[in-house]
């Protein structure tokens, strides 16, 4: 009988403990070659070496800590990074969806972050909801940031727009601060800490758009329980969801 209830009590257990605690994956031997585009505050290269660091990094490391997993990190240019998972090279990236990925490589069902971009103006200025309403405006825009393809949209003659280029998002608020823009397009968390270093209290927001940041695998990745994995734990832990 004490036999009898000893291998109960061991199912029970076992039935309790989430998969990802009791199939080991293949990264944690053998590290995951993760992909990152120059992406800041997002994805940075810190040090002589160019380790990846930065607001997205600190969620893949959560993530891959309580899988257990390794990882090594690489540093391309965003279409090259999107290459390199396409065609096994690179068996992770942390991206929102591209149309260059669909059927091509295989999204987490959960997200493991979200962007959210805001429009940022003074309070002296009209408020807009909408990209259309910012035609013929003074837009600021960070340098380097697509903006999820809607910089192609800002850049379009029949805009008739005129864009000032900041070098990040504090500098950004510097520029709207001395009305050398009307309005500046910002991610919401990077946005928040620049303002808590800038002497700027005269200045409101309008959400415009939020994209779902997934965790991708490369089809060419040999252990296919490691998506499964990925996802069981983003469900698990869906209310440590950062909105950036």
């Amino acid at each position: 009988m004490k036999i009898i209830l000893r291998l109960f009590a061991y199912v029970s257990f076992a039935l309790c403990v989430p998969a990802y605690a009791q199939s080991p994956l293949t990264c944690t031997q053998i590290p995951l070659k993760v992909g990152f585009f120059d992406f800041p505050p997002f994805y940075t290269q810190a040090g002589e070496e160019g380790e990846p660091q930065g607001l997205l990094v600190d969620e893949l490391q959560q993530l891959m800590s309580q899988l257990g997993c390794q990882w090594q990190g690489k540093f391309d240019t965003a279409p090259k990074m999107l290459e390199k998972i396409i065609h096994g090279d690179t068996d992770m990236v942390l991206v929102i969806r591209h149309p260059m990925l669909n059927g091509r490589a295989n999204y987490s069902h959960n997200p493991i972050s979200q962007l959210k971009l805001n429009i940022y103006r003074t309070q002296g200025t009209s408020a807009v909801e909408s990209l259309e309403q910012l035609r013929q405006k003074r837009i600021i825009l960070i340098r380097g940031y697509g903006y999820g393809g809607l910089f192609k949209k800002l850049i379009d003659p029949s805009m008739e727009a005129e864009l000032h280029i900041a070098s990040d998002h504090q500098a950004g608020l510097e520029m709207l601060r001395l009305k050398r823009g009307d309005y500046l397009l910002g991610y919401q968390r990077p946005t928040s800490q620049a303002l808590a270093k800038v002497a700027f209290d005269d200045v409101e927001s309008h959400h415009l758009q939020t994209w779902d940041v997934h965790a991708v695998i490369s089809s060419h990745y040999s252990d296919k329980s490691l998506l499964a994995m990925i996802d069981l734990w983003l469900k698990n832990n869906a209310t440590k969801l950062s909105v950036q």
